[in-house]
């Protein structure tokens, strides 16, 4: 990958993440990046976008969304398999300022962090064994409705050690996940006892 795609690749990332944490509509991504195509199936609306090396995807379910409910939007975006790509992964905490997890940290000053960091092997069970996931936080306002989650895979070894050879990046993904009535209603109560 040429430091130009990988420029492109990032504008393309930070524009994602703008819209994922409800801060452009897609409207403003589109008046960024060009016009999209788009979609609309099964109520998920999807608008698509072929850069130089990588295709991305901004996803929105719209049921989801005007319920607040769960994973409501999502933006992939993913890199040519002839392609290698030679990304550290300490260049998406500095350049789209994202915070990698840590269990059992303060989330919006209530509550604690699930997550790991490093996740080898994928996350899920027909995941790729030679691909390792690190998971990220985009930080949001304490009172916000809605996380901001990144997860970001690279080819590695599903070993600790490929931690340290994480160059060539696959794939990145970001979530708004709304948080449930039950979850409002308990960051709230344990604010008021704070």
């Amino acid at each position: 990958m040429t430091p130009e795609q990988r420029d492109e690749l990032f504008q393309v990332s930070a524009v994602g993440l703008q819209w994922i944490a409800g801060k452009i509509t897609i409207e403003d991504a589109q008046k960024m990046l060009g016009k999209m195509d788009d979609m609309n199936v099964g109520g998920t609306h999807s608008y698509f976008l072929d850069g130089h090396g990588f295709a991305a995807v901004f996803s929105r379910k719209e049921q989801l969304e005007q319920a607040r409910d769960g994973i409501a939007s999502e933006f992939h975006l993913g890199v040519e398999a002839w392609l290698t790509s030679t990304i550290p992964r300490d260049m998406f905490d500095s350049r789209l300022d994202l915070q990698r997890v840590v269990p059992g940290e303060l989330i919006d000053g209530v509550r604690r962090e699930g997550g790991h960091y490093f996740n080898p092997h994928n996350i899920s069970p027909r995941g790729d064994p030679d691909m390792v996931t690190l998971l990220y936080r985009y930080q949001m306002p304490n009172d916000s409705l809605f996380d901001v989650t990144a997860r970001i895979d690279y080819m590695g070894q599903g070993t600790d050690e490929s931690l340290d050879d994480t160059q060539n990046f696959r794939r990145l993904t970001f979530y708004r996940d709304y948080l449930s009535a039950d979850k409002q209603r308990q960051r709230d109560e344990a604010r008021q006892y704070k």
